[in-house]
């Protein structure tokens, strides 16, 4: 987790250079108070947040970010949509009965844009759910 405030302080520094350039080419006092002040009024709020900041919810943000990928991750190893269909297929065919196979069924094929599968589908699962 420091090396990624580490890595937002580095940017953060970095384009500060880049907008204070103009500053120092400008030769005036005013400028370069101003350019102080504000430069200041950043670190300044940098630091208090990196101390007493929701470090939680930054460390909860990048976990779950994480395990959003790994599920990309294994959904891409199974083919995508088209794996995903296939697989739900089969195990439609053992347990014809799951409503929630169904629905995810529906889903797949309504992103396929297979409107008529995905309504079939959508039927089945809420026949079997009772809705």
């Amino acid at each position: 987790m420091y090396l990624l405030f580490f890595i937002l302080s580095s940017m953060l520094l970095l384009s500060l250079c880049l907008v204070t350039f103009p500053f120092y080419q400008n030769n005036s006092i005013f400028s370069k108070r101003f350019l102080l002040l504000i430069t200041s009024a950043i670190i300044f709020s940098s630091v208090l947040y990196f101390f007493s900041g929701d470090k939680m919810a930054v460390l909860e943000w990048l976990t779950y970010g994480e395990k959003h990928y790994q599920l990309l991750d294994e959904f891409q190893k199974l083919g995508g949509v088209d794996g995903a269909i296939v697989q739900i297929e089969k195990r439609l065919k053992e347990n014809p009965d799951d409503a929630e196979g169904w629905t995810i069924l529906s889903k797949l094929y309504a992103s396929k844009g297979e409107n008529k599968k995905a309504l079939e589908a959508n039927k089945k699962a809420n026949a079997l759910s009772g809705s």
